[in-house]
């Protein structure tokens, strides 16, 4: 395989997994938990009908997997450059 060819599937690589953090960060904006019916017996908060701590701790998984995504493509993006200068 030539350096070329081994820049192009990075760069390739680099854009399939930045278009998969910028669909799991849509996800995280959008994610929403419902209230549930009895609890633990302490009060939980409610914003907009959501349970506002559960959907916090689900955006920062959401997040969280976005951001490992994103970190995926700027380290392919890094290896198809530096194989272009090679």
């Amino acid at each position: 395989m030539t350096l070329q060819a081994a820049s192009g599937i990075s760069n390739a690589l680099a854009a399939l997994f930045a278009l998969i953090a910028a669909a799991l960060w849509y996800i995280s904006a959008k994610i929403r938990v419902p209230l549930t019916p009895g609890g633990t017996g302490n009060p939980e908060m409610e914003v907009d009908g959501f349970a506002f701590v559960a959907t916090a701790k689900a955006q920062t998984l959401w997040s969280r997997r976005a951001a490992f995504a994103a970190a995926l493509a700027a380290m392919f993006q890094a290896v198809g450059l530096a194989l272009v200068a090679a």
